[in-house]
Parts: C-alpha cells; sequence; structure tokens
C-alpha cells in the first residue's frame, strides 16, 4: 500500500475498528489509482467506479469517508502553498433511507455447497452464524473463540466486547479450520475476503453478494423463529433499535405471519 496511506492510518487517533475500516477503504483506493498520486478528480472518478459496481450509498460514503480523512491530514502536513491540492469537495451519494433487501437462506445454503477447503467453510458459516461485520470478523484472534461455550469474544464499534453464541456446526468449522495456530483467525487483507465472498458467491450462482448480507439473513432468520426484535438488536449490537427494524419492514414473510395472527 502507498507509504504516505500506511503512515496516515498508523498516526490516525480513533478506535482500533475505524483505523481497521480506514485501512481497507485507502487499501482499495491504492488498488485503483495503480501508483498514482491521488487526486480530487480520481476520487470522483472512483466514488463513480463504485456506484457502477453497485455498492449502497453508505458503503460509498464510508470509503469517502476514509479518503476524506485522509486529505485532510495531508493537507496538514504540507507546506502552506501546497495544501490547496489537498482541497477535497468530492460529495458522496445521497444516502436514502430504504428497506435492506432480504437475502434468502436458501443462497447462503447454495454458497456453503461449493466451498471446499475448511477456510471458506469457517468464513462462511461464522460470519452468517455470527452476524459479524466483515471489520469484526477480521478482528477475531483464536484465543476469542470458546470452543468449550460454543462462543466467540467480538469487539464491536466503539470498541464494546460481546460473547456471541455460535451453533455446533460453526464451531466445529472453525475447530477444523484453525487446528493449532495462534493469532488471527482470519489473517488476511479485506480485499481478499471480499475477493473470496464474491468467488463462492459466483460458483454458487449468487451475484452481487457482499459481506453484509449475511448479517441481514441472519437477523431475518432470527426473526422468522420468533426472537423478540429487542433481542436481534443486541445480538448485532445495534445502539438504535430503529436500526434493527429496518431489516424487517417489508418482509413479506413478516407481514403473513401477523395478518394471520390478526385472525
Amino acid at each position: 500500500m502507498n507509504k504516505s496511506f500506511e503512515q496516515f492510518v498508523k498516526e490516525y487517533q480513533k478506535s482500533a475498528l475505524t483505523k481497521k475500516a480506514y485501512a481497507n477503504s485507502l487499501e482499495m483506493f491504492d488498488r485503483y489509482l495503480k501508483g498514482k498520486e491521488p487526486t480530487e478528480r480520481t476520487v470522483e472518478e472512483y466514488m463513480l467506479a463504485l456506484e457502477g459496481k453497485g455498492l449502497a450509498s453508505a458503503s460509498v460514503n464510508r470509503h469517502l469517508s476514509a479518503i476524506r480523512a485522509y486529505f485532510l491530514w495531508r493537507k496538514k502536513h504540507s507546506p502552506p502553498e501546497k495544501r490547496g491540492y489537498w482541497d477535497l469537495m468530492v460529495e458522496g451519494p445521497k444516502v436514502h433511507n430504504k428497506l435492506v433487501p432480504i437475502f434468502p437462506v436458501e443462497d447462503i445454503i447454495r454458497i456453503l455447497d461449493v466451498c471446499q477447503t475448511t477456510y471458506e467453510k469457517a468464513f462462511i458459516m461464522l460470519l452468517y452464524d455470527g452476524a459479524l461485520r466483515i471489520s469484526e470478523l477480521m478482528g477475531i484472534q483464536v484465543e476469542d473463540v470458546d470452543f468449550k461455550e460454543k462462543q466467540v469474544k467480538v469487539t464491536r464499534k466503539g470498541e464494546d466486547e460481546q460473547m456471541i453464541p455460535l451453533g455446533d456446526e460453526t464451531t466445529q468449522a472453525l475447530k477444523e479450520y484453525i487446528g493449532s495456530r495462534q493469532g488471527l483467525v482470519f489473517p488476511l487483507p479485506y480485499w481478499k475476503l471480499l475477493y473470496d465472498l464474491k468467488r463462492l458467491g459466483h460458483k454458487a450462482g449468487v451475484n452481487k453478494l457482499h459481506p453484509h448480507l449475511f448479517r441481514h439473513a441472519r437477523a431475518q432468520n432470527l426473526r422468522e423463529n420468533g426472537v423478540k426484535v429487542e433481542d436481534v438488536k443486541d445480538f448485532l449490537g445495534h445502539k438504535d433499535i430503529s436500526t434493527t427494524m429496518r431489516y424487517f419492514q417489508g418482509d413479506p414473510k413478516m407481514l403473513r405471519k401477523k395478518i394471520t395472527k390478526a385472525f
């Protein structure tokens, strides 16, 4: 990665998860630049490229936040006569408060069916079973996995730690994948995990796949099985229940159940 990107992430005084997310975003941007110096024009082109790939507006804006922070850092450390170069007036796409799309559990089963290695199976099962954000999954250490109690310690946004229960199959998949290793459970960069996820999705015939869909699917599955919204909120680590509610509004299965009970 560009040395100035690395230095920025090293000096950035934010939480570990934010630094990791910014590092992932800048790593992707660096690959897009192919060794060129970033400019306001290349940032604008990159944002359009991300939108063209189908990324949600909120995701595009998260990448832009990292790049904007980097530009401010470069401006602060530049001579006065060169600071204007690091002004960034690029606006991100407008975020519409639309409903979270439904991701069928059947698609996850199809993806698991094409997994051929212990890594692939553990990756997909933990992502879904734990309803994890990709940044949370990347931060899990082997010592955070409690095989006896079938749970894993996850560091949520804001550095809050939470114990997440795991199913028998997920626990076994992790045990087979980890073996006797130490350190990070998934010692891979963000772009590699994303690439592997899309590769598996392509093999399974599931298009436009991204990590957060597994979180959505897990939340919807819990509600369909009678788990209270408040409990789903706690499981997902949401601060505001309105965020959790976006996962269920407009779900035809849930609406059908409500109507049936009304009669």
